[in-house]
């Protein structure tokens, strides 16, 4: 799994969010940019707009140069995503022509993302690959954005069980690859969870 949710391919993807200068306002681009610490990569001068870069190419610009230097690219994305969700990119238009250029333009995006092993949901929330296919130690950070979800999940029951149960199972695997415990690729659930508690310390015997 890609540690930083950025790409090439990903900036492309974006950019096309605002293609025809649709999306947020350069100022909003702008403030992201800044706030994330990538404010000088693509900046626009409004006294000048005649001469200054559009807006898809500021993103692809600004997210290439996240690329080389990642550290805060997630809060990078992050904004652009939030500028994108009041913008109402993500939610469903009326006329069903628009509606599938919409999805389609939604789905170009999901899948950079994917090759990088991040998940963007129809929602436009972005979290790293599923937890449940969790295999090592650099799957951290989805553990810990699944926790964060079921944090914000208190009114929905279904989704809080299912998505604990998933938790547990990628915790399960996280503590077994960082002690470097082998296990069978189809190790059952609470095979899983028995080897890792007693690897802690932690089965009722103990």
């Amino acid at each position: 799994m890609s540690q930083y949710p950025v790409s090439d391919e990903v900036g492309a993807a974006m950019a096309g969010f605002v293609a025809g200068g649709a999306g947020p306002t350069h100022s909003a681009l702008s403030r992201v940019f800044t706030r994330s610490g990538y404010g000088g990569v693509a900046p626009y001068d409004s006294s000048d707009s005649l001469r200054q870069p559009n807006k898809a190419d500021r993103i692809r610009d600004t997210v290439s140069a996240a690329v080389r230097d990642p550290v805060r690219s997630r809060e990078l994305i992050d904004g652009l995503l939030a500028e994108f969700r009041v913008g109402r990119i993500f939610t469903p238009l009326t006329n069903p022509d628009d509606e599938r250029e919409r999805r389609a333009q939604i789905r170009h995006v999901q899948n950079a993302f994917a090759r990088i092993d991040w998940e963007l949901t129809d929602a436009g929330e972005l979290r790293p690959a599923g937890v449940g296919t969790i295999t090592s130690v650099q799957g951290r950070p989805a553990i810990e954005d699944q926790l964060a979800r079921l944090r914000r999940a208190t009114d929905d029951p279904a989704l809080l069980l299912g998505t604990a149960k998933e938790m547990l199972e990628s915790t399960a695997k996280y503590v077994m690859e960082a002690y470097s415990v082998p296990y069978r690729a189809n190790s059952t659930f609470d095979e899983i969870w028995h080897h890792a508690r007693d690897r802690l310390s932690l089965l009722p015997a103990q």
